[in-house]
């Protein structure tokens, strides 16, 4: 009976001593973890906020949104990526690193990069401190400003092609562009041109066709990614 009870209390012992262990190991289950950006520490495991995320909520985000109306290509860390109109390409790294993002886009019927090609090179961190509508990820839009505009073609005249636009013809800064624009009814994106008060464009048939367009008959108002249609004839 005596050994019974010293079993019992010795068994009792052990559980309370075990439990006690158990308990402290919860406790300090967050001892060591090191959670990063303001995120608290649960059980083991981070809680993130928004916009951060891996293990330790050390990763953040960069969205690039393409607001242009072209195709625009982004070369980060020497891989290279196409973001469509009105798309957006997210990259996440440890919060606070820089990286540079050489991005840039052209317009042209047959692929070509014709008129001038948009860059924007810049260096960007991992995210910005003040929380916006994705959260505390960074995000940046791709504008072309209202210093260019894109030109467009269409072909209605079925007795030639176009041949070559210029833009400014006889002025400082004139451009020639080569092309064959066929009469289709297709619009074709031509490229991107410096847009001012004095925007000239003259457009060449292939027989002998001329059609001269100001910045007023453009229809160019000066706004972020702005584009302007010519009709021929």
């Amino acid at each position: 009976m005596k050994t019974t009870t010293f079993t019992v209390r010795t068994l009792a012992i052990a559980f309370v001593a075990y439990f006690s262990v158990l308990c402290s190991s919860c406790s300090n289950s967050c001892k060591n973890v090191n959670c990063q950006n303001t995120s608290g520490c649960s059980g083991g495991s981070c809680t993130c906020p928004s916009g951060y995320s891996g293990r330790f909520c050390e990763l953040s985000g960069i969205i690039f949104l393409n607001k242009a109306t072209t195709d625009v290509y982004i070369n980060v860390n020497g891989a290279t990526s196409v973001i469509l109109p009105g798309a957006y390409l997210t990259l996440t790294d440890t919060s606070g690193k820089s990286v540079v993002a050489n991005a840039y886009t052209y317009a042209g019927p047959s692929g070509t990069a014709e008129g001038d090609t948009i860059k924007w090179p810049e260096p960007y961190t991992y995210p910005v401190t003040t929380p916006t509508v994705n959260g505390t990820i960074q995000t940046i839009d791709i504008n072309v400003g209202i210093s260019y505009f894109l030109l467009k073609i269409i072909n209605n005249d079925p007795t030639q092609t176009i041949d070559s636009i210029v833009v400014n013809n006889g002025a400082s800064g004139s451009m020639t562009t080569q092309l064959s624009i066929p009469h289709n009814d297709t619009l074709y994106n031509v490229g991107y041109y410096p847009a001012t008060a004095t925007t000239s464009v003259t457009a060449y048939g292939s027989n002998g066709g001329v059609w001269a367009f100001s910045t007023t008959t453009l229809g160019i108002l000066f706004t972020d990614n702005q584009s302007s249609t010519i009709n021929i004839p």
